[in-house]
């Protein structure tokens, strides 16, 4: 009889409704300037400038095809990335179960970088706050024994 009491107990409780609703509030979300690249010393320069989307938004990200692109090595000037407009690449996104690809071109620079050198992107554009990026590229590792 007790078994019979206690099934039925978790029966109701299993069947009950338990749903809980939560309201969250999102501050809506501030764009901001996306900068990605690599910098290699067997190949020139090249990044991508986008902007950023709320991570609740439905809205796609879009290529920024007019920044102002500046490189600098060692605090020191060096060029002015230009926009590629022969080598169109995609970029693939998910949004909702769902996905695509953006069509994006690179700001490259024939110049290639150096080892042993700090190397600084900044980005520039109208309706955004200007960004940068620093990085350090070692110089070779030598292996004595493997």
């Amino acid at each position: 009889m007790k078994n019979i009491i206690s099934l039925l107990l978790c029966v109701c409780l299993i069947s009950c409704d338990m749903d809980t609703v939560i309201d969250l509030d999102i501050p809506s979300h501030e764009s901001v300037l996306v900068l990605n690249g690599l910098l290699d010393t067997d190949t020139n320069t090249q990044v991508i400038v986008s902007h950023s989307v709320g991570a609740f938004d439905n809205t796609i990200p879009s290529f920024i095809n007019n920044a102002n692109v500046l490189l600098y090595k060692n605090n020191q000037f060096i060029d002015t990335l230009s926009l590629d407009l022969t080598n169109l690449i995609y970029v693939n996104y998910y949004n909702n179960y769902t996905g695509g690809s953006l069509p994006m071109y690179y700001y490259k620079s024939d110049y290639i970088p150096e080892k042993e050198a700090v190397y600084r992107v900044e980005v520039s554009y109208s309706d955004y706050t200007p960004i940068s990026a620093e990085t350090y590229i070692p110089g070779d590792i030598v292996l004595y024994n493997i």
